[in-house]
């Protein structure tokens, strides 16, 4: 019918590729390396601990729960503080808005 999916192809890249032009929009924007990294880094982390490989695989109610996870951890068993949880709240909502 001549009508394609814009998104189609994004829909099929891997998460990680995506999160490495993330990672070059934030140095691009004039982020420090180490920002950008740590940006990254935290949606990287959230994304293997839920087993996400794709944009569809993508589930808020999940990593609400993983975060909730990590909070209750101690520090010794790789738990995070509640601002630590905020941050990298921050970072995926970023993520999200820069996929949009």
């Amino acid at each position: 019918s001549g009508v394609r999916d814009q998104y189609a192809d994004h829909r099929l890249r891997p998460l990680n590729e995506l999160l490495a032009e993330y990672k070059q929009h934030h140095s691009d924007r004039g982020n420090t390396p180490k920002q950008a990294e740590q940006t990254r880094r935290r949606c990287e982390l959230v994304f293997q601990g839920n087993g996400f490989v794709l944009l569809s695989d993508l589930d808020a109610t999940a990593v609400e729960g993983w975060l909730a996870e990590r909070r209750a951890r101690t520090r010794g068993e790789g738990g995070i503080s509640a601002q630590t949880s905020n941050h990298y709240t921050t970072a995926l909502k970023a993520f999200g808005n820069w996929l949009v």
